[in-house]
């Protein structure tokens, strides 16, 4: 089971592309990159492994699809973000303030583990987005 802790969080600028169709390659771009600035390559790889789940993931696409039919669209930049250092019992979360899924990119190092995680973590969204859920209270943090 993830823990529902949040992880520590730093500003990140990364974007990434995730279109649906076969045809869009992978390719993080970065407003680090455009002011010269090296992006983490862990978190490159995660916005990979994110774009690699919601074209290819039946579950995730179901999620995405679930969400925009309630009304809550999710806009990969703004709403998935990969965080490059969090503790090690946390892999990932959804942060209620910023409304958007954490995905602990030096844990979830593998397709499948974003794949899972973002899954978890999208039905927090869906949960928040549909209910007004409160993660900061226990009757809540139960039903979800």
């Amino acid at each position: 089971m993830e823990s529902h802790t949040q992880p520590q969080r730093k500003h990140t600028f990364s974007q990434y592309s995730c279109a649906s169709d076969d045809s869009h390659e992978d390719k993080p771009e970065s407003i680090d990159v455009q002011r010269n600035i090296k992006q983490d390559p862990v978190v490159a790889q995660c916005e990979k492994n994110i774009a690699r789940a919601i074209r290819n993931s039946p579950f995730i696409r179901l999620m995405l699809a679930g969400l925009k039919e309630a009304g809550c669209t999710v806009t990969p930049h703004r709403h998935l973000v990969c965080e490059a250092a969090c503790s090690p019992e946390v892999s990932g979360g959804y942060d209620q303030k910023t409304n958007q899924v954490v995905i602990c990119s030096n844990i979830c190092v593998t397709p499948h583990k974003v794949e899972e995680i973002l899954a978890h973590e999208l039905v927090h969204l869906y949960d928040f987005c549909t209910t007004n859920l409160d993660l900061t209270r226990s009757d809540h943090l139960a039903c979800t």
